[in-house]
């Protein structure tokens, strides 16, 4: 990116792009990891739950607020998914797990430890839910799996690795995270 104005893609042999560097390079990075996430694709389809919500999207942005599907290690991004209530329900808890290619828990957060109150869903409504902290994991695949709950036992709908994102970034720690330190 740094020496070229022009690069190309190719795939077992076959010219998958030419263009700028950045576009090319970004593209890269889907082919090369998007083996592990095809691999994935019994696993991240199965879901589970009594179905009463459903979450019909996930994806990632960054702080500029475009979805991305490659993110900067260091940088503020977001993590979005949307659920559909097929019944009325009020205070649904909502959370998500990350984890790496190895499917190791990188963090987990839940509307019910911050103590959120998500408030009422008539059946039908659809609700935007969100994520937002500094990319901290190790560069590689990162997974997404959210869920909604009820009552705090009730799994309403849980999506297992229901998206993920390439981290970028020249610093290995050689952890899974790499925390801003002195």
């Amino acid at each position: 990116r740094r020496f070229c104005h022009r690069a190309a893609l190719i795939d077992r042999g076959r010219v998958v792009m030419i263009g700028e560097p950045a576009e090319v390079a970004a593209s890269y990075v889907d082919v090369s990891f998007g083996a592990a996430a095809d691999g994935e694709a019994l696993e991240a389809g199965a879901r589970s739950g009594d179905g009463t919500a459903e979450l019909i999207e996930a994806w990632w942005t960054d702080e500029q607020g475009e979805r991305q599907t490659l993110l900067q290690q260091g940088r503020p991004c977001t993590f979005h998914a949307r659920v559909r209530f097929n019944r009325a329900i009020e205070h649904p808890a909502i959370a998500t797990v990350f984890e790496n290619e190895a499917h190791q828990p990188l963090m987990a957060t839940s509307s019910d430890w911050t103590g959120a109150r998500t408030g009422f869903f008539e059946a039908g409504a659809e609700a935007e839910f969100a994520v937002q902290f500094d990319m901290a994991f190790a560069p590689g695949r990162v997974y997404a799996s959210p869920w909604v709950a009820s009552g705090g036992t009730r799994i309403m709908d849980r999506r297992p690795r229901m998206t993920s994102v390439v981290v970028t970034g020249a610093h290995q720690s050689g952890g899974l995270v790499d925390l801003p330190h002195d």
